[in-house]
């Protein structure tokens, strides 16, 4: 199968590693997830989970979803809890549907939130 992009393989490859092994999966997909952020909306390292909602709203993410994803990240990053089942499948699903569409939206921002509603 041939991809057309550097990115597309990447995520190609990511989603492959779900599969395998999901918490692995999830670091590098969490280390890509803030590369791209700090990339585009200059992002400030010191920023927590918590303070992203802006940045997924911006980018198409529901806040429900984006709730989700957080706790069960913090209680895979600082709880220590192994991730699988339908933890696992609903963190898949969501991280990697924020990264497709942060890797969609190529526009780099000059602020990290010149243009994005928090109340969205």
């Amino acid at each position: 199968m041939l991809f057309a992009s550097r990115t597309k393989w990447m995520l190609y490859r990511l989603e492959r590693q779900w599969q395998i092994e999901p918490r692995r999966a999830f670091a590098r997909a969490y280390g890509l997830l803030w590369r791209r952020l700090r990339r585009q909306y200059r992002i400030d390292r010191a920023a927590t989970l918590r303070e992203l909602w802006p940045f997924a709203s911006h980018v198409g993410i529901a806040q429900a979803e984006y709730t989700a994803w957080v706790q069960a990240a913090e209680r895979v990053l600082y709880g220590g809890e192994p991730l699988s089942g339908e933890d696992a499948a609903a963190m898949r699903q969501s991280t990697m549907n924020w990264l497709r569409l942060l890797y969609q939206s190529k526009r780099r921002h000059n602020s990290p939130i010149d243009d994005i509603d928090p109340t969205r």
